[in-house]
């Protein structure tokens, strides 16, 4: 074979084979970065959680507040209210009529404080509610973005170096053998 045909084979057989190694470190720098992407969006996904959780612990806080300061009204408003009675039962001496008078009057106090820990086991049971749903979001993100496949990423490379040699072998390039 003359020199410049000898030159030519090698060079396409360099080229090829740079090809080909190319090709297969795109494939992997495409599954670090896959990966990469990954890591920081469960990162993200996972700081998104905690701020959300700590809106929801805030929220439940001020329930669990607002909760008690009506418990403590509705106390006072039935013992203030109580107090009434009996200072008018004294004065006006009726007293056998004002001990139901007065009975009612923390009834509907106990009432109302029981209606507030009714709705306040509610919020409750929407707080859980609310957490369960952060979860399921923060996972779904997590999952938006998928984690690379190793196991296709190699059957990717060896395709790809498989695929050189049988291009070289095609264009009648042969590997010196070891």
């Amino acid at each position: 074979m003359c020199l410049p045909a000898v030159a030519a084979m090698t060079a396409m057989q360099q080229l090829m084979l740079a090809s080909t190694v190319l090709s297969a470190a795109g494939s992997i720098h495409g599954a670090r970065e896959q990966k990469k992407a990954h890591v920081e969006n469960a990162e993200a996904a996972n700081e998104a959680k905690v701020q959300e959780d700590m809106q929801i612990s805030n929220m439940s806080a001020r329930n669990q507040q607002d909760a008690a300061s009506a418990k403590i009204q509705s106390d006072a408003s039935a013992q203030k209210a109580a107090s009434r009675a009996k200072v008018a039962a004294g004065e006006s001496g009726g007293s056998l009529n004002n001990d139901a008078v007065v009975n009612d009057i923390m009834r509907q106090g106990l009432v109302s404080n029981n209606q507030t820990s009714t709705n306040l086991s509610r919020l409750d049971q929407d707080t859980q509610y609310q957490y369960q749903g952060s979860a399921s979001r923060a996972q779904s993100r997590i999952n938006s973005v998928a984690a690379p496949s190793y196991a296709a990423t190699g059957l990717q490379v060896g395709s790809t170096v498989a695929s050189g040699y049988a291009a070289n072998k095609q264009a009648g390039i042969d590997y010196p053998q070891t």
